[in-house]
Order: structure tokens, then sequence, then C-alpha cells
């Protein structure tokens, strides 16, 4: 039949060319197949995709996953392998518990590819279409009109057409189209669909479209899957290559996903710092409505209301800039008066005129300016600058406030001459009313401001001839007003100096004074802490009260001041055996002491200041005195003054066994004071804080701290104790602190309020409670401090006894005697190891000699390889060397005795090496011994001594161990033992190599050629028949010692003799034969069988021998020797002189033990 067929189709062929008609055009056939495969990790929906994909490309072939470590330039040989010519790759990519799906759609071999990113995905299985085609059959490839757009899209059109294009030639696929795949290109991606092709029969159509002619007989129905193609770039060739484009507008999804992060992180910060920032609003308004609570100087009942007069130009704006810390309001007239003239206002037309001819406003028109102001903070806290200026404002101003007072009047008195000079120089920021001096306040940046940047501008009336018609009428009509004020019971204080910087300090302690130097000053009842502005108590002043009764008799009508009480003295830590009877004296040595340690400056120092009072009229109290917070620095403080005061008082506050005395004024809000809120810090339950409430007695009428002191406000344990300290006139006028007290009392006795419970108020009160507080303390902590003297005591004790006693002289040769007999004790302990202080971390003594023995020697000695140095080639040249001038027909034993003696005298380099390392580890323990034994401390005279005949005889037995060792190194090699028991002997060597040999050589070809049936060439005469090749040359005895390209016996020549001379040197040029070989294996067998005996010999008897020699005889000799150089009368002087560290330290143990022996006394009697 197939004859037949053939036959037809030549007759067909013959009658088309005799035809002449013109040849048929030859048709392209799509012959496409393509590989689809994927990396390792990818996921089950990934799977489903590729599921689908196979289901719609009938043409395809799948195979197994590649490593993600894999080049991918190999998909060309497995598509070459499968015969493919296109190749779809779906690489994963992890970060995270994220997924990235990269598609890879390349031409096999040689290009083009592209890499797509690939999102949006939607399986047939997640979709669930209605849709659905047939498997096998073809689709119908659908572009979008972009695709001919650009030249890249072009390409990529035309790779898309050859991939999923199913050709006609496929095995698989069903001769019809039921689906289209369509493929999109929006936005800069690629969108991938799939739809079923839908036939209607006529019926159907003439039911649903009823009369209309014109309806499509077909329709789509989407099947799936979908997915988004993000190019990310083309290249030239498969995989690799030039770029062919590169898609700008691509960003990795890691980069997404970071941006996203930040994102939300961003806005996540921005929330947290809006509710940071309405926190801070609500906490400020809190604070303003609370009325007292908004300011640290607030009366009870009242806000507060200061006024600040000042000349002009004095630095009352300077001064108002740095109030604004105290979270107060600051009302500046002139401000207020300068804003409307800006503005333009009736009142600032006005205003104008008369500021320019140096003149003071109407009263009535400036109380306008200020009244609408004034109402504004009519709830809160304000400082007033610049108004009043006359006594008739003055009294207009206390109608204006009716029912509230003023609290606090302050005068700042600058000389005229620095106020004209100093004017010249000013200039201001109006927007904020920042105020800059060059002379002493000039901005960071000339003319721009430090806030804002913004520029510098000066007034119109700072000029010299306006400033003194100012202040001539300053002089007139303002200064009575001060007068008007202090009649008329506010607070007046006159502040003078001649900068804004030495003012301020005056100021900020004005304001703050909450008496705390008073309240100790009157515990103590002298006086004698420095006064002064700004941070007076710069370092911790440590207070030691020692009540002791009085030795004198005071005369009848006798006044004893500071410097006539015998009774009553001070005495400072640092200068021991001092005493200060005047204590005026001792506010100086505090002076002194503080700016010694500190400088003139108003730094701090965390440096205490120890001082001791004896006194009859004081209970025994510890206090200490530490700085007041101060918010801004002045002068040339540090910037962080702030940081550093309060990390001194955490030092001293925070410690669990302190009480706390938080002095705070009673005409202040306790909420704003600086010592509750520090003590609530470290004492939140308020255990161990005491609160002192100092100016109770200038407080307003009617109001009181009974609410306080019954714990309605903010409760203590310990509770409050209300004083009234000397006022600043008192202190002046060096009132007696006994009248101060008896002041006191009768307030406390006299008031309302207080009256009922006087007892329970004032300083005697207060001391009495501290010194009640001290002694529960020491009652509740006596048990643990009589264990701690204890055991200090025993300390102490047992360190005295190892110096010597209280006497230190012993006797010199029993000393000596009993150290030599410890240490060589000791010697042997921790060689032995029976000592009792074994460690637990390390190796140590005779333990660390032991791991130099078995550890380091033995492995050392182990890792020697015989043959490391000697080469087959060097064993073979030997052989033939010691065969002589006849070979030998035996392997000879000259070679095996030459190799083994020469590996086994390298045994001697770790065997010396072992000994070093022994004599190191014996340095090593007398070391230790030496810093462990007390005596050495000490006499280190002897120590050395010591040190130096201990060293001397270990190395005096160094050298008969060295020798012993390099004997036995010896021994080993001038004799061979070849009749050991555990020697390999020769003819078992030979055996075991001919075996091997045996068993690596390949099978035999065979002796009949399967396909002739004939014998093989050289099987009948041991290859001297007639098929074997006659030119083949036998090997020669010395074969191997000649190349085969270089001159040799055997090699023929063109021309010239038969022999020729042997060459200068002779050595083997090619690798062994058989015979070399097999007497080599046999060599190396005999010598790595002898090696290792001796090896084992060497590892055994060295260790024993530097034990003998080196270890057991330095602990069987060493107390000889010692007692030979140390037990002299000669040298004993020499070695018992102690050091200086000794002496003075057994003085320092004498002293404490009398000290704690003292203080156990004391205690056994509470």
């Amino acid at each position: 039949m197939s004859t037949k067929v053939k036959a037809l189709s030549k007759k067909r062929a013959v009658e088309e060319e005799d035809s002449g008609s013109a040849p048929a055009t030859k048709k392209i056939h799509n012959k496409q197949r393509v590989l689809m495969l994927s990396s390792r990790g990818v996921t089950e929906r990934y799977r489903h995709l590729m599921n689908d994909l196979q289901a719609l490309l009938p043409h395809t072939k799948r195979d197994s996953k590649i490593s993600s470590k894999t080049s991918l330039a190999t998909l060309n040989e497995l598509a070459d392998l499968a015969s493919c010519n296109n190749i779809i790759f779906f690489e994963t990519k992890h970060h995270a518990q994220i997924t990235d799906l990269y598609l890879w759609i390349a031409k096999a071999p040689n290009g083009p590819s592209v890499k797509f990113h690939l999102q949006n995905l939607h399986t047939m299985d997640e979709l669930k279409m209605t849709g659905n085609c047939l498997k096998g059959s073809r689709g119908i490839l659908s572009f979008g009109e972009e695709f001919d757009s650009e030249p890249w899209l072009q390409l990529l059109k035309e790779l898309f057409t050859q991939t999923f294009g199913v050709p006609t030639t496929s095995r698989r696929i069903k001769p019809f189209f039921d689906h289209v795949l369509s493929f999109s290109y929006l936005d800069g991606k690629i969108w991938f669909r799939s739809h079923q092709i839908v036939e209607k029969d006529a019926t159907t159509i003439k039911a649903e479209l009823g009369s209309k002619n014109k309806s499509p007989a077909t329709t789509l129905v989407e099947i799936g899957p979908r997915f988004v193609l993000t190019p990310i770039r083309m290249f030239e060739g498969s995989f690799g290559g030039p770029t062919v484009f590169s898609n700008p507008e691509f960003l990795p999804p890691t980069k997404i996903r970071k941006m996203e992060r930040e994102k939300k992180a961003d806005k996540y910060a921005t929330r947290k710092d809006t509710q940071e920032e309405s926190k801070q609003r609500k906490k400020d308004l809190t604070k303003r409505d609370r009325g007292l609570a908004a300011s640290a100087w607030a009366t009870a009942s009242k806000n507060m209301r200061l006024l600040l007069f000042g000349k002009p130009g004095s630095g009352k704006g300077t001064m108002s800039q740095r109030l604004q810390n105290y979270n107060v309001n600051i009302l500046s007239a002139g401000d207020i008066l300068r804003k409307n003239v800006r503005m333009g206002t009736p009142l600032g037309q006005k205003a104008d005129t008369v500021i320019k001819q140096g003149g003071l406003l109407p009263d009535d028109v400036m109380l306008k300016l200020l009244t609408s102001e004034l109402e504004k903070v009519h709830n809160y806290h304000w400082i007033l600058d610049g108004f009043p200026r006359t006594l008739g404002q003055g009294e207009l101003l206390d109608g204006q406030l009716r029912d509230e007072s003023i609290n606090l009047v302050v005068n700042l008195d600058v000389p005229d001459g620095v106020i004209l000079e100093r004017i010249q120089q000013r200039w201001i920021h109006e927007p904020s009313g920042r105020v800059y001096n060059l002379g002493y306040n000039p901005p960071d940046k000339a003319g721009k401001d430090d806030v804002t940047g913004e520029p510098l501008t000066q007034r119109d009336d700072d000029n010299v001839e306006t400033f003194k018609k100012r202040l001539d009428t300053y002089k007139s009509k303002t200064e009575p007003l001060l007068e008007y004020y202090e009649k008329n019971g506010s607070r007046l204080q006159t502040l003078t100096g001649k900068t804004s910087d030495e003012i301020w300090p005056k100021l900020d302690a004005l304001l703050k004074d909450n008496g705390k130097s008073s309240v100790l000053e009157n515990i103590v009842g002298r006086d004698f802490l420095p006064r002064g502005t700004g941070i007076v108590t710069r370092r911790p002043l440590v207070l030691q009260l020692i009540n002791r009764p009085a030795t004198s008799k005071k005369e009848d009508g006798e006044e004893r001041t500071n410097e006539t009480n015998p009774d009553e003295w001070g005495e400072f830590l640092h200068l021991p055996g001092e005493k200060f009877h005047d204590f005026d004296k001792i506010r100086d040595e505090i002076v002194k002491d503080t700016e010694l340690k500190t400088g003139k400056n108003a730094g701090i120092s965390n440096l205490p200041i120890n001082l001791r009072v004896f006194s009859p009229n004081v209970l025994t109290l510890t206090l200490v005195d530490l700085p007041g917070m101060t918010r801004v620095p002045v002068g040339d403080q540090p910037r962080d003054i702030e940081r550093q005061i309060r990390d001194m008082l955490y030092k001293f506050v925070s410690k669990p066994n302190a009480v706390i005395l938080a002095v705070t004024a009673a005409n202040t809000d306790l909420a704003n004071s600086d010592g509750l809120k520090l003590a609530r810090e470290v004492d939140p339950d308020g255990t161990r804080t005491i609160g002192v409430l100092t100016k109770v007695d200038l407080m307003d009428q009617g109001t009181d701290v009974v609410d306080i002191l019954a714990g309605r406000v903010i409760p203590l344990r310990l509770g409050y104790v209300p004083v009234v300290n000397r006022g600043q006139r008192d202190i002046e006028q060096k009132r007696a602190i006994s009248s101060a007290l008896e002041t006191e009392r009768a307030f406390f006795e006299n008031h309302n309020s207080y009256r009922s419970k006087a007892q329970y108020c004032g300083t005697p009160f207060l001391t009495r409670k501290l010194n009640m507080i001290l002694m529960h303390h020491i009652k509740a902590c006596l048990p643990d401090i009589k264990a701690k003297i204890s055991a200090s005591l025993a300390k102490f004790q047992a360190e005295l006894q190892s110096l010597g006693g209280t006497n230190g002289q012993d006797n010199g040769a029993n000393v000596v005697l009993t150290v030599i007999t410890d240490f060589t004790n000791e010697f042997r302990t921790v060689i032995d190891g029976n000592t009792h202080d074994l460690s637990l971390q390390e190796l140590s003594g005779g333990a660390r000699i032991s791991f130099c023995y078995h550890e380091l020697f033995n492995n050392g000695v182990k890792s020697i390889d015989p043959f490391d140095q000697v080469k087959d080639g060097d064993i073979r040249t030997i052989l033939y060397n010691s065969s002589g001038s006849t070979p030998a027909l035996f392997v000879g034993t000259t070679a095996f005795e030459i190799i083994v003696k020469q590996q086994i005298r390298r045994l001697e380099e770790p065997a010396l090496k072992c000994c070093q390392l022994i004599y190191e580890e014996l340095i090593r323990i007398l070391s230790q011994l030496l810093s462990k034994i007390q005596s050495f401390k000490r006499y280190p005279a002897l120590k050395e001594r010591f040190n130096s005949v201990v060293i001397a005889s270990f190395k005096k037995a160094m050298e008969p161990t060295q020798k012993l060792v390099t004997d036995m190194v010896n021994m080993q090699a001038c004799y061979i033992n070849t009749t050991h028991p555990d020697f390999l002997s020769g003819h078992k060597a030979m055996a075991l190599v001919t075996e091997r040999q045996n068993q690596a050589q390949k099978t035999p070809p065979p002796a009949v050629d399967p396909k002739t049936g004939k014998l093989a060439p050289g099987v009948l005469n041991n290859n001297r028949d007639l098929d074997v090749d006659s030119k083949k040359e036998e090997p020669s005895f010395f074969g191997s010692f000649f190349s085969k390209g270089g001159t040799g016996v055997g090699q023929k020549k063109k021309a010239g003799p038969v022999m020729e001379s042997p060459p200068p040197q002779i050595r083997p040029q090619s690798a062994l034969n058989d015979r070399e070989a097999l007497e080599t294996e046999v060599i190396k067998m005999l010598i790595t069988s002898y090696f290792n005996i001796v090896k084992r010999e060497m590892i055994d008897m060295v260790p024993k021998a530097i034990t003998y020699t080196l270890v057991q005889k330095s602990k069987d000799h060493l107390q000889r020797e010692l007692l030979q150089e140390l037990y002299k009368a000669e040298v004993l002087d020499d070695l018992m002189k102690e050091s200086d560290f000794v002496i003075q330290r057994r003085k320092e143990c004498i002293k404490m033990v009398e000290a704690l022996n003292k203080a156990e006394e004391i205690i056994s009697t509470v």
C-alpha cells in the first residue's frame, strides 16, 4: 500500500512539472512549542495558574521546578532537551511572609526575553465563571491597538503571538476555535483575559430578540484566568543580554511595601504627636483654669498679681521674657501701647504724639488701653509691666481690680548712666517682644532674631534725648507710687544691679524662695547658712546635729552670741581638729569651700560639705541641704544647670532610707511645688516624705492651710508641719532665732485656725518629729546594722591579723620558715588537685599540666604525617640508591630505615615544646601562690626573693629534663626494632599491597572477539604473535628516570652514536611503573606501622620523663632550696621590710576595728 502511495505521489509530481504551471508559494507552518516551569517556593495559587494556562495552551510542556539559585541561562538547555523554542518561567521571591510572582517569556535559545511582575491574579477556580472551553481547543489572540504604537510593544506582540498562539501541528489540539485570549495595554500594564466563544442557534436568537434582524450570532463569556502584567525589562538575548526596553516607572513590590509602611508610620507618628499636643493643651488649660495651681507664687485664694517697676530701659522687658518660664501672662503696657500705635487706632494716634514729646499718657487713656487686656486674663495669673506709672494710675488700677489685691511689687533699680549707655545698643524683635543688647546680650547673628531669624529693629523712642526726659518724668511721677504700695501693705522689693544677668537671680530667688534655709537655721538655732541671690546652695551640705550637754554655766544677764558660747561649735570634715565657735565663720568657710570646688560662678558640684554641729540645744539628727531648682541659666552658668541640679537631687532623695523634707511656701499651690514633685517621683506613696509649710504668716486674711494639714489636698503618710520663719527684715537686723521661735509659738497659739493644734505646729515639733522618725528607722534597721557591723568587724580583724596584728612585729625567722612551709605545701596541693578552692569556671594547677600532656602534646604528635615531606618519588629514589650497582630483586630494608629514622627525629620538636609548656605552667602556679599568700603582700622584698629562687630552681630542673627527652628521641632513632610484636612484617605488607592492587585492576579484555569469534591479538604467544605491533617497546629498568620526549636509553636517533654519557643529575621524570608502585606502597606501609609504634611510645614516655625530672623533683626539692637560700640570718632583715602601703593599711584597720567595737557596744545598749 505504501509503495502505491509513493508511486502516485511521484506521478503527480511529474505531471505538475510537465504541465509547466508556476510553482506554489511555500506555506509557513507554526511549529512553536512552549516549555512551562517554575522556581521552587511557588504557592498553591500560582500552581493553579500554571494548570489553567496549560489547559488553554495545548502546545505547552511542563517541567519540574528548579532551584532559585540556578542560573536562568540553564533554562535554554532544558528547552533544547524538551524540543521547545519558547519558555514561560514563573519566578517567586519571598519577603517576610509575602511571595511576589514574576513571569518570564523568552525565545530559546537566542532571545528576546521579557520579565514581568504578575499582579491581580484570579484563577479559574477563584472566578467561578459560567464560561468553559474544550480541552485542546485553539484560541484566537486579540491585541489592542496600543501594541502597534511603540517598537518594543510590537516586539512584545510578536513574542506573545509565538508563545500563546497554538500551532496546527500540535498533537493534542482540536481543529476548531472556541475561546479568545485578549491582551490590552493600559496605564503601563498588560491586562490578560480569557473568554469562551458562545454560538447561539436561530431559535434562541429569535426568542431573545423577537423581530430584530441585526444581532450577533455569537457572544463572549469570560472563563479565566485573569491577571495583570507589569513589564520590567526586555532583553535582546534569552534571559540576558543587552537591554531593549526598561520600564522607568516600575517600582519593586518591596519598595512599595516599604513606602506604605513609612506612610503608616508617619500617620501614626502624626497621630501620636497630635495626641501629645492635645494632652499638653488640655494640661495647660487645666492649669490656667485651676487658678491657684498655675503659679508657684499664687496665694491659696487669689491669682497672682505682680507689678514690675523700673526706670525706662532698666530691663523690664528682659525680666518679663524670662518670667514666661513660670507659666504666667506677661502684660507690657509699652507693648500694648505700641501695638495700638502701629495699628493706627484712635487711642494709638493720640498716644503717638505724647510719646514723641517724652510725656506720659493721661491716666484714663492708658487705663482704657489696659482694660480689654486685663479682662482677657481675669481668671489667670499676670505680671503687669509699665503700669501704673503715677499715683493716680495706681489708685485707678486698684479700683479696677476691685476685690483683688497686688501680691508683689518689684522695683528694678539701675543707674541712669548705665541706662543711657544701654539704650543706644538695644534692638528688639517686634512680633515676639524679645530684647537684645549689643553690649551684654547680643543676638547670635547680627541683626537677626535667634529664634525666627527675622530682622531686628530699634524703637523710635530709643534715643538719649527722649530717655533723659522719660527718666526725669519717672522720678517725679512714678517714685511716689512706690511709697504708696509700700504703705498700702503690698510686698515691695527693690532689686539693684547694672545688667539683667545681675538682677535676674535676685528676682528668681525672690519669686521661688520657700524659706528652706530659714527652716534649717531654726532647727539648729543658729544663723550660719550663706544667703544671697541666685543659687546659694551649690554643694550638698551634710549637717550632723549632735546633742552635747552644756559644761559651762551661764551667768545671770549674760547674752551669748555666736562668738561667746563655749558649749556650741561646728567642725568640718575637711578641717579635722578645728572648732568653729563663731557661726559667722562657719558661713564664711562654707562659701570658701564651695568656691574652691565650683569656682565663683554659679556652677554646682556633687561633692558634699560635711559639717558637724555640737550643741545642747539640738536633737541628734543628720540633715542634707540640697540646692533649689532653677530653670533659666544666667551669666556663665552651664546651659544644662537644671539637669545637673535634678541629677544631684535624685542621687540623694532616691535612697530608700532617706526621709525627704519637701519645703513649700504656704502661700503657693502644692501642685507646683518642686520639692513635692520630686518627692512624688521617688516616693509615690509618700511613706518617707514630710511636707514643711513655710510663710504661713504671710497668707491673706481668711486663708489657712488646714485642708493641707488634714491631708485633703495632697496626702502624705508622715503629714505636714507648718512653720513661721524670720522675715527678710529680721535677717537683715540679725534678730535672734530664739526670739523668732517665740514669735512662731505665739502665732500658732493665737491664730484662730491653728489654736487647737498649736502643739503640732512650729519648728520645735518638726525637730522632735524628725528625731522620732530617725529613732524608729534605727530600731527597724537595728538587726541588719548589727549583722553588718559584726561581718565588717570580723573582716577587718582577719585583715589586721594577716598584717601582723596591732604591733606588726614578728620574728623574721619564724615568718620565713612559715611562708616556705605554707608555699611548698600549697604548691604540692595545687599540682595534686587537693586544694579546697577549686575553680568552677576553668582548669587550674595540675589539671592544666595534664591538659598539656594528654591534649596538646598528644594531638601534636598524632598530627605528624610521615609522608607530608617524603613523597613517593623520594621513596623510589632511595630504593634505587640503596640497591647500589646491582638492581635489587626484593624490597630492601635500607630505604625503610633511612626514612623512618628521619621521621622519628621530627618528634624531638613537640617533645621539647611540651617541656617548655610544663615549665610555663609551673611559673603560672608560682604567680598564683605569690598573690594568694598574705605574707607576700606584707613583705614585698620576701616576695621578690621568693620568686627569683623558685624560678632558678625550675630552670635548673629544665636542663636534665630537656636532655632526657632528647635522648629518648635519639634512642628510638638509633635502633629500629622490627621484631616489635605490633610491627607489620615485610611479607604481610607485601601481601596486603598485592591484594589491593589486584582488586584495583580492571577486568581483563575478553580473549575472543564477540563479532568475529577469533582470539584476541597477543593471547596465543604472550603478545608475541603476528597480530601484535612489533614496534612496541619494552620499558627498561630505569625507564621512569627519563621523560618520553627526553634523552633516554631506548630512544632512537636519526644519527649519532648508539649510547650517550649520563646527565650530571639523574632524577625521575615520569610516573611510577607497576614494580615501583608496589615497592613504594610496601615501604610506606612499613614506615606507617613502625612510626605509629614510636609515636605511641613517645606519647606515653615523654610526660613520664617530664614529670619525673621537672615536676616531681620541684615538689620534692623546692623546700630544701628555699631554706638554703632564704633561711639565713644575714638576709632576714632585708626580707622582713614592710611596704608603706602595709603600714598605712594596718593603721586604717586598727581604727576601723576600734570604731566597729565601739559601734557594737553602743548598739548593744539600744
